[in-house]
């Protein structure tokens, strides 16, 4: 009787297994991400860090457990410690495969790091050749 019961578990566990394995469970996660990184690439000198991370995400993410349609995003974040900016404005160049990005970039009010948006995907860091950030000191 005990192999029994514990044939009927294990049948009940695979079919369990089997069944996760779907289509429809694989289709209902995909429809249900908020944001998904393919990649984060970090470096840093005596002065300032920088960041990069690249996928896709919500255009308008708002918390109500609805995943709308994802659009490419790539953020670059540069932390340059506790030095002043002036008017608290910075620019960025950021150039990969013979293409040149420049942008303004914006103060994150919750940790005083700069961040831009690239709104492209960066799959290797032999792409990125050169960041170059423009910190207008005080």
């Amino acid at each position: 009787m005990k192999k029994f019961i514990c044939l009927v578990i294990v049948l009940c566990m695979s079919v369990l297994c089997i069944n996760a394995c779907s289509n429809k469970l694989t289709s209902a996660v995909q429809n249900s991400i908020a944001e998904i990184r393919y990649n984060i690439y970090a470096g840093s000198n005596g002065e300032v860090s920088c960041t990069f991370e690249s996928g896709k995400r919500e255009q308008n993410y708002v918390l109500n457990g609805y995943s709308t349609p994802l659009v490419n995003f790539g953020l670059i974040t540069f932390d340059i410690g506790d030095k002043n900016i002036e008017n608290d404005t910075a620019s960025f160049v950021l150039n990969y495969n013979n293409v040149s990005l420049d942008g303004m970039l914006e103060q994150n009010p919750y940790d005083g790091t700069y961040v831009a948006d690239i709104k492209q995907i960066i799959t290797s860091p032999t792409e990125m050749v050169n960041t170059t950030p423009t910190f207008p000191m005080t």
